[in-house]
């Protein structure tokens, strides 16, 4: 999971994961579950603000990453909110990261992260 460089809260739950090794670029997908009151603690350990992600909607790649993975579809997780960042090169990789979150609020008050990150030339 390091990959992503998002470390999901020792509470998180439903964790799935996923990465590919590609042949110029490398992708991980990393889905979890936090329980009611803890998105905020997670978002300020990222250092991102998420806005709504309106009417866009959610590239193939993604999702069909977030299915092979186990993870539930962030397509019909209703409304969702998303940010993105860029991180340096991991010991052994030539390009920076580039990620994307996904969150959606479940019924209970409790979160569902989805994780998308991608070697960025």
């Amino acid at each position: 999971m390091e990959f992503t460089r998002v470390r999901p809260p020792g509470s998180a739950s439903e964790l799935r994961w996923a990465y590919q090794k590609g042949f110029q670029d490398d992708l991980a997908v990393l889905s979890f579950r936090l329980p009611p009151g803890e998105e905020a603690g997670f978002l300020a350990g990222l250092g991102i603000t998420v806005r709504p992600s309106g009417k866009r909607p959610l590239d193939d790649l993604p999702r069909r990453g977030f299915q092979q993975a186990g993870a539930p579809d962030p397509g019909g997780a209703g409304a969702l909110r998303d940010g993105s960042f860029l991180a340096e090169p991991l010991p052994g990789h030539s390009k920076r990261l580039s990620a994307t979150v996904w969150l959606a609020s479940e019924a209970d008050g409790g979160t569902r992260a989805w994780v998308y990150a991608m070697d960025a030339p």
